[in-house]
């Protein structure tokens, strides 16, 4: 009787170790498995060159602003110095 009480458990023993031996592996893969997901990380890259782009932009849009108001500036200096010019003349053919 004892014998077959030893088996009998030996026996319990394996199978509960199989079941959760085939747990654990079961839980394994289902965390270290591979995303199927193609699509996330291309979104994210292309994502992320376009935020890189943008800040291009925003950058060289900022710098022909200031070239813009530069050149706006000296325009004004210019025709400032034309009309004084003009009035100059205008005073000397007089």
């Amino acid at each position: 009787e004892r014998v077959v009480l030893q088996q009998w458990l030996f026996q319990f023993w394996v199978i509960t170790y199989r079941e959760r031996q085939a747990r654990i592996e079961k839980m394994a893969h289902a965390i270290l498995a591979p995303t199927q997901d193609i699509i996330s990380p291309f979104i994210s890259w292309r994502l992320f060159v376009s935020e890189q782009r943008l800040a291009k932009a925003k950058e060289r849009c900022s710098e022909v602003d200031q070239q813009a108001s530069v050149m706006a500036n000296r325009i004004t200096q210019v025709e400032i110095e034309n009309e004084e010019q003009q009035g100059k003349l205008d005073v000397s053919l007089q």
